[in-house]
């Protein structure tokens, strides 16, 4: 069972240190986000910014960095988020471990008598 504890924190170790990582690199990448339309068969891809016009700006092919730079940024928001809703899990599993090896078990015991089979029946004296 150790083991098992010893694995799932690492886990959890691993998966905070990649979050972390991922919200430095967000934090350094472009403001913005990208909207990406398809017109006459042709993507255009648009930077929307909080200043700049309702649809965004358009972006031409010759700024492939902002474009890939803002496309990875979303990606990671959205890899944070669900990393950090898994997160959660293997922290569960390790709680409710520590809190059953603290609980005593306790035997199973076989009724006996007609009130365990019939508890309606009270015990005639």
């Amino acid at each position: 069972m150790r083991n098992i504890r010893e694995n799932l924190d690492e886990q959890i170790f691993e998966m905070q240190k990649m979050i972390t990582e991922k919200e430095r690199i967000i934090r350094s990448a472009p403001n913005g986000s990208l909207r990406i339309s398809k017109s006459h068969g042709r993507f255009q891809c648009y930077h929307l910014t909080d200043s700049g016009p309702t649809n965004g700006a358009f972006l031409k092919r010759s700024q492939e960095k902002l474009i890939t730079d803002l496309a990875q940024k979303q990606y990671d928001e959205k890899l944070v988020r669900s990393a950090k809703k898994l997160r959660r899990v293997p922290a569960a599993v390790v709680r409710d471990h520590e809190r059953l090896q603290g609980a005593e078990l306790l035997e199973p015991r076989l009724p006996t008598g007609l009130a365990a089979y019939f508890p309606s029946v009270r015990r005639r004296r």
